[in-house]
């Protein structure tokens, strides 16, 4: 039998300009090749602390339980929804995209009462129709909300959701996988319960972990569970007692470690720039690309004052070929962008500007990579003519 020979892995770049993940900052990449150590090494505990340091500044918290989880973005919802939820609960899940509705298919895992309210896909809520619900069923004790979703690009007012459910109550999980880093997120002002995010958008990383945080009323309400979550590996309480804060710290499981050096250094390059000025970057390189397809012919999906600051959706024209287009894009300019998701598949493409990718020159490149696909498809555009009024 002749033995297939594997050559050496040998990736070719490419700009990740879709939902995720995005390209990591080269810093970050450089810290992952630093010696691997023992999860309980006292060198590797530093590195412990100050990310769950930094991850406090990134989040705006002061809670202790602040914290990477082992594993991606689904791994922090099954954690924060599956550690809060209990059979005798009832759930509020609002949705009005993909990633909402995935918090609600989790949440009936729990075995809870569980109450879907569903918005547009691509349109704000409706803040009177949530209190509405709110209202009319008194016995809601959590509510699931996601504040920037990923699938078509809006941003929901999760502050005014937060302040809602806490007249009436209840406590609030909240979806900032494409919010952390990138566009304002106030957990202890907005007096969010339990946060759950990534580290391969806004915040440079590579992805593989999950940050989260959580409140002391989330904490309590764990606390008083009547038997353990349905979860032992993401079992918040335990990870907390054992591993993260522990002033003795003992074996729960092998933590990735190079992955925490990554986010140990996506953090200390967000703090170094400061999280405001992050932010702000978000937003106008978010705002010169939004110009950009404007001007191009192109529309957005989401109304301005609604958009994520980091995604963009933007309509596909009729006459182009989705698929065609994208695959063009990466094959002869090495640019990768994302198509719609759900019901909006073959209806918007999904455009990131996320962390190390959030820049103007990203745009420029885009914006003249697109113009030329879409000229091939036999659309009468000009990207030269957008990319000079944004100069």
């Amino acid at each position: 039998m002749n033995e297939k020979k594997f050559q050496k892995l040998n990736i070719s770049p490419k700009l990740l300009l879709g939902a995720g993940p995005s390209n990591p900052n080269p810093e970050v990449l450089e810290a992952m090749t630093q010696p691997v150590v023992g999860h309980l090494d006292p060198t590797f505990l530093k590195v412990m602390d100050d990310v769950h340091e930094m991850l406090k500044i990134a989040f705006q918290t002061s809670n202790p339980m602040t914290l990477p989880l082992s594993g991606t973005g689904t791994a922090g919802m099954e954690a924060c929804i599956l550690n809060l939820v209990e059979p005798q609960d009832t759930v509020l899940g609002i949705e009005n995209g993909y990633f909402g509705y995935r918090m609600i298919e989790v949440a009936k895992r729990s075995r809870a009462t569980i109450i879907p309210l569903s918005f547009e896909w691509g349109q704000p809520m409706d803040l009177e129709v949530i209190e509405k619900t709110l209202q009319d069923n008194p016995n809601i004790n959590i509510v699931l909300c996601v504040h920037a979703e990923t699938s078509t690009g809006v941003l929901n007012p999760i502050k005014e959701i937060t302040e809602l459910a806490h007249k009436y109550d209840a406590l609030i999980v909240a979806d900032t996988v494409t919010s952390l880093g990138g566009v304002d997120l106030q957990i202890d002002n907005w007096n969010i319960d339990l946060s759950y995010s990534v580290t391969q958008k806004c915040l440079g990383c590579p992805p593989g972990l999950s940050p989260v945080t959580v409140s002391k009323a989330s904490i309590e309400k764990m606390e008083r569970r009547s038997v353990p979550p349905n979860t032992w590996y993401y079992d918040l309480l335990l990870l907390q007692k054992t591993y993260w804060g522990a002033e003795q710290r003992t074996y729960h499981h092998t933590a990735p470690i190079t992955m925490i050096y990554g986010l140990r250094e996506g953090l200390r390059l967000l703090v170094e720039e400061g999280i405001e000025k992050r932010i702000q970057k978000h937003t106008n390189n978010c705002n010169a690309l939004r110009k950009g397809l404007e001007i191009m012919g192109l529309e957005m999906l989401v109304p301005e004052g609604h958009n994520i600051s980091s995604l963009t959706t933007v309509k596909i024209p009729e006459q182009i070929n989705d698929g065609q287009l994208r695959s063009e894009l990466l094959k002869n300019h090495s640019i990768e962008i994302s198509a719609g998701l759900g019901n909006l598949g073959g209806k918007v493409w999904r455009i990131g500007l996320m962390g190390e990718n959030s820049k103007i020159e990203n745009v420029f490149r885009f914006l003249e990579a697109l113009g030329v696909e879409l000229k091939a498809q036999g659309m009468n555009v000009s990207a030269k003519e957008a990319i000079s009024q944004l100069s």
